[in-house]
């Protein structure tokens, strides 16, 4: 029966359009569905699916549609999160300024609170949301000391990941810990 297969006339365009409804369909139609849609008798559809091996074909088309979709989605995120970030690094520039013309006319005093708040938006747009931790920062001097190029360099640190950092608290663990010691009261 092999033999009558290879040497029997078969419409190779319906063929061609038959696997190729096999491999792409979102619903894998059985070789009934193919018959009646191509005119192709069932056993000569499945002698030419195992022969070429169209369950594997199928599979492989389907994964590389969801990687492709997957890369797209990611490369999408990543140029908004670049935006936001372009826009964070600007709005830092534009408020280092006037938080050093405030600090020199003695209107605002900046904390080591302000630079975690930083520090975490900018961890959150690079796309570090996993661990919610809140770093506390090595300083010199005090905060009111820095020249303008000192903070910003100071900033692009942080943006880094460079700054150095005395202690790191992880607010999830810390939460759960204060919940712990409210139960055991």
């Amino acid at each position: 029966m092999v033999k009558d297969l290879e040497t029997k006339e078969v419409d190779l365009y319906l063929l061609a359009q038959a696997r190729t409804s096999f491999i792409i369909s979102l619903q894998k139609p059985s070789y009934r569905e193919l018959e009646k849609s191509y005119n192709i008798p069932k056993s000569t559809l499945f002698y030419f699916a195992k022969k070429e091996d169209w369950e594997t074909q199928r599979v492989e088309y389907h994964q590389n549609v969801i990687e492709k979709s997957q890369n797209s989605l990611k490369a999408k995120v990543s140029r908004e999160r670049s935006k936001k970030l372009v826009k964070v690094n600007d709005i830092f520039h534009k408020g280092a300024d006037k938080l050093i013309q405030q600090l020199d006319d003695n209107q605002y005093r900046m904390t080591v609170k302000d630079l975690n708040v930083l520090a975490r938006l900018a961890e959150f747009l690079a796309g570090e949301v996993e661990a919610r931790k809140e770093h506390t920062f090595k300083l010199d001097k005090p905060l009111s000391e820095y020249t303008v190029e000192e903070l910003l360099a100071m900033q692009r640190n942080i943006m880094d990941g460079n700054a150095e950092v005395i202690d790191i608290v992880d607010a999830e663990y810390e939460e759960l810990i204060e919940d712990k010691d409210q139960d055991d009261e």
